[in-house]
């Protein structure tokens, strides 16, 4: 549901669910009204029934505000110009969260998921770019998602108790190859368990 600060979240699943539906292109503008009196009924019907979509989609405090717009794409445009924020500002917020974020007296499964929702927050306001070279295996974006695995960990660690995982996180630090953020906590998990007997 859209709501007055969740424009980048609501923005990256309703596109998602409108690729899943081949449904992508007329927010886009890709797909526009055709010549055709057959097309146009056609076409018509799925832009109707996205119109729909979206705002139903919408809080029902802010759907009011939100155009009236004759075609999904016209809507889409209205809902990004006037929900859309400058990235750079919440990254800013959320880069300084990070830096400050402890386990403390959490669990250690409540710090993963609070770090979780950071990071995907930081993945819709800076997406990892996009391969230029049409590979399924390049080599950058896979030299630039182990970079973001790597600092991903290192975040995580950072927080944690030092008390309880100061040894483990050494453990883990000094290990070669280093394992990958799943593969930590699931150490961090087992560790947990071997104390609590």
């Amino acid at each position: 549901m859209l709501t007055e600060n969740n424009y980048e979240r609501w923005s990256k699943l309703m596109r998602n669910s409108l690729k899943a539906k081949n449904k992508l292109g007329f927010i886009d503008g890709v797909i526009t009204e055709p010549e055709g009196v057959k097309e146009l009924k056609k076409w018509g019907i799925v832009n109707s029934m996205l119109v729909a979509w979206i705002l139903n989609t919408i809080e029902p405090e802010l759907r009011g505000s939100v155009s009236c717009a004759e075609t999904a794409h016209q809507l889409w445009t209205d809902i990004r110009e006037r929900f859309s924020v400058d990235n750079e500002p919440r990254i800013y917020e959320l880069q300084a969260a990070f830096n400050s974020y402890k386990q403390e007296k959490q669990t250690v499964q409540d710090y993963y998921a609070k770090m979780k929702l950071m990071w995907d927050a930081i993945d819709e306001f800076e997406p990892l770019m996009e391969c230029c070279c049409g590979g399924k295996s390049c080599k950058v974006i896979k030299a630039l998602i182990e970079q973001r695995d790597k600092q991903r960990r290192r975040q995580f660690l950072m927080g944690l108790d030092a008390g309880r995982f100061g040894n483990v996180r050494s453990n883990i630090l000094c290990m070669s190859p280093p394992p990958n953020l799943n593969a930590v906590f699931s150490m961090i998990i087992r560790c947990l368990n071997w104390f609590s007997y």
